[in-house]
């Protein structure tokens, strides 16, 4: 059994209905709930072979897609059954009236829904972008829209209003998947029909996520590293510092450092956004230069032979997963507010925590260092991620190459 939840004589669990054999050979997967002697089907929007099946369950590095899409609909039943039993009231219809299938629910609902799901599930960073995603929808609307209002031209009229707010590219992209998840599910849970889908090619697209190669160059970043300004400028240039020469450490990942994490001269970290998404976990190292020993001098916590004091004196241990993200997002946005002073003073592009990580790619490579080993510096699987990282050739290596054109023939 690929999953299965029970509680107050209520079973959940996902099946094979192979009482119907699709045209394509396949057979839906759904979620049973038995209650009572009385069983109810719900479709997760999933078809699978028996043999694909009977290898779903098993322990593999790197489920398909289709595994995540099943245990979401899982999880959203399983978390409504558990509501209804805990308060008493479980019946088939209560769990139907739970699940929302019902055509008059508003595209507000089920922003709000997914949002909930996410925070229960511990899914924190997913809850902000649903919580965002319905704060957008309440400026563009002042009443409740209904799911199949959502056309494809009213996708492109709220892509318009996100884009005259001055909504960045990839905030747009976000928005809108967030509105594309909420009626995928609603097609999967037999909400609405998949004919009055408004996604998809030929109807609406949902715009790519804008990516910007932000990365300084190093003799920008020997400006950066000479400037002298206030304690909390030079602390958050010292904290930028550190993630770019510890091989572009994202700040989540460098706030949770402890004493534990260095040894031989070497930082030794495994990525947390790795570990979350269920992927082989590689282990990232990094040489611990001069300059970050003073960096943690000064602004770290003092070591005191204990391996698990952290580094920076921000976390203190114990922090639940809200908890943890709250406290790199204020560390970020603080972060981010000073660098972009410090940015302007120095006349120098607009510096964010993630351009450290950008820049340590770059510089890198156009210092003649092969991708594949600014790859495995950065902790990816696979080259092409790392390429997104990479800005390309400077301003004088274009000129360069436009001076070698202009010499073709002559």
């Amino acid at each position: 059994m690929l999953m299965k939840y029970k509680t107050g004589g209520v079973s959940v669990l996902v099946v094979l209905d192979r009482r119907r054999q699709k045209k394509n050979g396949l057979y839906p997967v759904k979620i049973e709930v038995v209650f009572r002697g009385v069983q109810k089907y719900y479709p997760t929007g999933q078809d699978l072979s028996i043999d694909c099946w009977q290898t779903l369950g098993t322990k593999r590095r790197h489920p398909p897609e289709s595994y995540f899409d099943i245990q979401d609909s899982f999880d959203h039943i399983k978390n409504e059954v558990k509501t209804l039993v805990s308060r008493g009231v479980f019946s088939i219809s209560a769990l139907d009236t739970a699940l929302g299938l019902k055509e008059n629910d508003s595209l507000q609902q089920l922003l709000g829904r997914k949002m909930n799901t996410a925070y229960e599930n511990g899914r924190i960073n997913s809850y902000y972008r649903y919580r965002s995603s319905l704060r957008a929808l309440n400026r563009f609307v002042k009443t409740p829209v209904p799911l199949r209002s959502v056309t494809p031209l009213w996708l492109k009229t709220y892509q318009q209003f996100l884009q005259n707010e001055g909504k960045s590219g990839t905030t747009v992209n976000i928005y809108l998947s967030a509105v594309k998840a909420v009626v995928s599910e609603s097609i999967r849970l037999g909400m609405l029909r998949q004919e009055n889908n408004p996604f998809g090619f030929g109807k609406y697209m949902v715009p790519p996520s804008a990516s910007r190669h932000i990365a300084l160059s190093d003799s920008q970043i020997a400006r950066l590293i000479a400037y002298r300004g206030t304690e909390t400028e030079e602390k958050y240039r010292d904290l930028w510092l550190f993630s770019y020469l510890c091989n572009g450490i994202n700040f989540r990942d460098m706030l949770f450092l402890k004493y534990g994490n260095i040894a031989g001269g070497e930082i030794y970290f495994t990525r947390s956004k790795t570990s979350m998404s269920g992927k082989m976990q590689r282990v990232v190292r990094s040489v611990l230069t001069t300059r970050m020993e003073r960096i943690i001098v000064r602004w770290g916590n003092p070591y005191t032979g204990n391996p698990d004091t952290y580094i920076f004196r921000y976390a203190h241990g114990g922090e639940s997963e809200q908890e943890k993200i709250n406290l790199v997002r204020r560390v970020d946005y603080l972060c981010n507010r000073t660098l972009r002073h410090i940015a302007a003073k120095l006349g120098i592009p607009r510096l964010t925590v993630y351009s450290a990580r950008h820049s340590f790619a770059t510089v890198l490579q156009r210092k003649g260092i092969d991708v594949s080993l600014i790859s495995e510096c950065l902790g990816h699987s696979s080259l092409t991620t790392t390429r997104n990282y990479l800005s390309g050739p400077d301003e004088k290596m274009r000129r360069k190459m436009a001076e070698l054109l202009t010499r073709t023939g002559e």
